[in-house]
C-alpha cells in the first residue's frame, strides 16, 4: 500500500469579538441545563471543488487554520469555529458549542443566523431570547414521580464542571471504536413495516423503527447479562409541553429537550421479543414525559443538589436530521456531508442527515473495538 503525507498549516487562534459593545448580564442555568455539562462537536463539510479534484485524502490536503480546542490548556470558550481548507476549495468547519448553553434546536438556529449573516443578509426576526425562567424549579418542589434514571450529582465547583479538561483526559487513546453507519430510505421502510408486522401497534415513525433497531442490535452487540437491565434515554424536545406559566419563550435560545426513559426493560426481553416490543416500549417512554413529569425532574435535580441521567452501560440517541444542520448556507451552498468527531461519550447515538435528499439517514456511535463487527453484522437490516 502507498503511504500518503499530509502537509498541514495552521494559524494561531483569535478571539471574535463583537463590532460594539454588548451587554453584560448572570445567565440563569436550569437543571436541564445542568445534565448536559458538555461541549457538542460538529462537522459540516463543503465540497466546492470540480470533478476529481474535491476534498479528498492526499497531496492536496492542508489546513489554513482555525482555532484549536487544545490552545484554549486553561478555560474552553462557549464556542470555537475552526475552519479547514482544502486546496480544492473544499473545507469544513468544525463547531465546539457548549450545551450548557443551547440544545440542538437552539444550535441549528445559531448556525443558521451565522450563515445568513455570512452572506451578506440581514437577520430579520428578532434576537434569541436566552430566559430559561420558564424550567425554574418549584418553590417548595413537589417530586411526583419516581425518577430511577436519575443520579445525584456529586457537589462540584462549577468552573470544573463546566470545564471538559477536568473530567476527562483528551490526550488519552479511547477504549472505542466510532463508526457512521448508512440507513437507505429503502432499510427504513423496511424496519417500520417489520414493526408493524403483526397489527399491533397502530402506527410507528421512522424514527421509532430506527431507535428499536439500534437499540436491540447494541444491546445484543455489548453481551449484557439476559437479568441486566438495557436503558434507553431518548432525546425529544419539550418546547410544546409546558402549558403551565412562565412559558416558552418563542425565540428561545437554550435547552428545551429532555431525555425520555426507559429504564424497566431487560437484555433478554429485547432478545426475546420482536422489534415490535421494542417500539411499543419506545413509544411508552416517550408518552410518558408530560408536563408533570418535566416539573418533577426539575424538582427532584434541586432537592438533590444536582442530578445527571444515570447513563453508564445505557444508551441515549438524538436525531440532529431534521434539525436543517444539512441546509446551512454560507454561501457556497448546502453542506455534502454533517459529522460528529470522535469523541468520550460511549453510550451517545446521533441520527444525521445523508445530505442526499434521498430520505436515508446516517447513525454515529461508538462500540467496544472487539464488539465493533458483531454490531455491524447486528445492524444490517
Amino acid at each position: 500500500m502507498g503511504s500518503y503525507y499530509l502537509q498541514i498549516n495552521t494559524e494561531e487562534p483569535e478571539v471574535i469579538k463583537p463590532a460594539s459593545p454588548t451587554k453584560k448580564c448572570a445567565l440563569y442555568l436550569n437543571n436541564f441545563d445542568q445534565q448536559v455539562f458538555f461541549h457538542v462537536e460538529m462537522l459540516l463539510v463543503y465540497d466546492v471543488g470540480h470533478g476529481e479534484y474535491s476534498i479528498q485524502l492526499g497531496d492536496d490536503l492542508r489546513d489554513d487554520g482555525g482555532a484549536m480546542i487544545e490552545s484554549f490548556p486553561e478555560e474552553v470558550p462557549l464556542l470555537t469555529v475552526q475552519v479547514t481548507r482544502f486546496r480544492c476549495g473544499g473545507f469544513i468547519l468544525g463547531f465546539f458549542i457548549s450545551h450548557v448553553v443551547m440544545d440542538g434546536i437552539s444550535i441549528s438556529d445559531f448556525l443558521h443566523d451565522f450563515a445568513t449573516i455570512t452572506r451578506g443578509e440581514a437577520v430579520e426576526l428578532a434576537p434569541r431570547d436566552p430566559d430559561r425562567s420558564c424550567f425554574r424549579h418549584r418553590s417548595p418542589p413537589l417530586v411526583t414521580r419516581d425518577h430511577p434514571e436519575l443520579a445525584a450529582l456529586p457537589a462540584t465547583p462549577a468552573k470544573l464542571l463546566f470545564n471538559p479538561s477536568s473530567w476527562y483526559d483528551a490526550t488519552a487513546p479511547l477504549p472505542i471504536a466510532f463508526k457512521t453507519f448508512s440507513f437507505t430510505a429503502r432499510d427504513l421502510a423496511a424496519l417500520k413495516s417489520r414493526a408493524l408486522a403483526d397489527g399491533s401497534l397502530n402506527s410507528c415513525s421512522t424514527f421509532q423503527a430506527l431507535t428499536a433497531h439500534v437499540w436491540r442490535a447494541r444491546t445484543a452487540a455489548m453481551g449484557l447479562d439476559p437479568a441486566a437491565i438495557s436503558k434507553l434515554f431518548v432525546v425529544i424536545s419539550i418546547r410544546d409541553k409546558l402549558k403551565a406559566p412562565p412559558h416558552f419563550p418563542e425565540r428561545f435560545l437554550g435547552n428545551g429537550v429532555i431525555a425520555a426513559p426507559c429504564v424497566n426493560t431487560t437484555a433478554a426481553e429485547l432478545r426475546e421479543n420482536s422489534l415490535t416490543f421494542a417500539v411499543r416500549r419506545i413509544q411508552e417512554t416517550i408518552a410518558s414525559v408530560d408536563e408533570g413529569y418535566i416539573r418533577s425532574e426539575l424538582d427532584w435535580c434541586h432537592v438533590k443538589g444536582h442530578g445527571i441521567i444515570d447513563l453508564p452501560g445505557g444508551m441515549i440517541i438524538t436525531t440532529w436530521s431534521r434539525l436543517g444542520f444539512d441546509a446551512v448556507d454560507f454561501g457556497c451552498g448546502r453542506p455534502a456531508y454533517v459529522a460528529a468527531p470522535v469523541n468520550d461519550r460511549r453510550e451517545y447515538v446521533l441520527v444525521l442527515s445523508s445530505c442526499k435528499n434521498d430520505g436515508g439517514v446516517n447513525l454515529f456511535m461508538g462500540m467496544d473495538f472487539d464488539k465493533m463487527a458483531k454490531l455491524e453484522a447486528l445492524l444490517k437490516v
